[in-house]
């Protein structure tokens, strides 16, 4: 399927936007979160870190370099 629009299931005539996802991967450090932010922001869509996913512990083990 191409393009921006895809069919609902049931009704061959209505369609909807499917919302786009961008991932930005990498090693520790190297900018993701920057990188995601600005691209957000340039897009004017909702920026999510992963890092707020996590449990407040694993956070702090993750800045202090602990694997």
């Amino acid at each position: 399927m191409t393009g921006r629009n895809i069919a609902v299931a049931g009704d061959p005539g209505a369609a909807t936007e499917q919302p786009r996802r961008i991932v930005v991967m990498g090693v520790s450090g190297c900018g993701k979160t920057t990188i995601g932010d600005l691209v957000a922001r340039a897009l004017g869509v909702p920026f999510l870190d992963g890092d707020s996913l996590h449990p407040v512990e694993n956070v702090a083990k993750m800045a202090a370099g602990t694997p």
